[in-house]
């Protein structure tokens, strides 16, 4: 498990966008420490799309942590996603978070793991001002 990430997740954490050469049937590296912090979510995930249907390029979790939602957007870099979608998954959660905690003032933190796409990071850091973005 990576520990650095481990640490990485906390109250302020909305969440994490993971690139991956590979599909989660392959178990890239860091899946076991996501399957850990979605409580066995990747797994169950891995286990139905072997016995039912083909692999997925990107696949969304979104799971109960320091009692609110945080995703976990899985997506192989080949499928390339928009800016449009990124920034829709951060809209909602941010949305969600907000009306729970009632603090439009809060800073969240999102977290990018392999992202090859530094424009993409750049333009949603330019449009969510008073998000907190990490790269690993």
């Amino acid at each position: 498990m990576d520990e650095n990430i481990l640490k990485e997740v906390d109250p302020s954490t909305l969440g994490i966008f993971w690139f991956t050469e590979t599909t989660l049937k392959e178990i890239p590296e860091m899946f076991h420490t996501f399957d850990y912090l979605f409580e066995g979510m990747l797994t169950l995930h891995v286990n139905k799309e072997k016995a039912n249907s083909p692999s997925h390029e990107a696949s969304v979790f979104i799971c109960k942590s320091f009692n609110r939602a945080i995703f976990l957007a899985h997506m192989e870099n080949s499928a390339k996603p928009s800016l449009k979608y990124l920034g829709e998954l951060i809209e909602i959660s941010l949305a969600q978070s907000q009306n729970k905690e009632n603090n439009d003032n809060q800073k969240f933190k999102i977290l990018f793991i392999n992202d090859s796409n530094v424009e993409n990071l750049q333009k949603l850091k330019a449009k969510f001002p008073n998000i907190i973005f990490k790269k690993y």
